[in-house]
């Protein structure tokens, strides 16, 4: 197997092994924020079972209203089998037994999902999105979009998805023409590279695809 050299390895070792000496050892207790994130997202990354619920779970979240529907919730997504949602299950039944102890979890999970969200949702609109954005793009660092909500069962859900893609291009193409030159991000071995990028999911462009019959699908 070869291996890649570039002028910028020994820079990127070097930060690397910085930045693991700076946080050797450093693990977010359970009465800090960071613990409950960064407890979830180990698991996901173990789990694929759990990493698919915990973002159906995520994903649902916002609809709910009541704090007893946030721990039932939890318990039905995340509480199957030895899969433990931010911490020991055990934990979560034992405080929501008591009408304060529900109202303190129910709040608690709210917030921490709503905190990983944030880790990896920009913005609930393009709009609000676009100086997270900005910034990204101002700090060296390049991004793609990726629109959330793509489930798509009707040919009006498509239409949808598809004026939601264009309406995000235009917009960001708009804000994007007045960002600084990033020589570094905008060109690489192979040519230009466009400010704005956009992942797409062709399956929510038409509800009738089908995996079986591939070219009936091209059709």
């Amino acid at each position: 197997m070869s291996t890649i050299s570039s002028p910028l390895e020994p820079a990127v070792r070097r930060i690397g092994e910085q930045l693991f000496r700076l946080s050797a050892g450093r693990i977010p207790t359970l009465f800090e924020r960071g613990w409950w994130s960064q407890t979830a997202l180990n698991l996901a990354m173990q789990d694929r079972v759990f990493k698919t619920q915990l973002f159906r779970f995520i994903d649902v979240l916002p609809s709910v209203t009541d704090d007893d529907s946030v721990i039932t919730l939890a318990r039905e997504y995340l509480g199957d089998g030895n899969t433990q949602l931010f911490g020991a299950q055990w934990g979560l039944k034992a405080l929501s037994a008591t009408r304060l102890g529900t109202w303190l979890s129910g709040k608690a999970i709210r917030s921490q999902v709503e905190q990983m969200a944030r880790t990896f949702i920009a913005g609930a609109t393009v709009e609000e999105a676009a100086p997270k954005l900005t910034d990204l793009w101002q700090h060296g660092r390049a991004w793609s979009v990726d629109l959330l909500g793509e489930a798509t069962i009707s040919d009006r859900e498509a239409d949808r998805y598809r004026d939601r893609c264009v309406g995000a291009l235009t917009l960001l193409a708009r804000v994007a023409s007045l960002w600084p030159p990033l020589p570094l991000l905008e060109r690489d071995h192979l040519g230009p590279i466009p400010r704005v990028q956009l992942s797409i999911k062709i399956s929510a462009l038409t509800p009738h695809l089908d995996p079986i019959d591939p070219e009936g699908s091209y059709r």
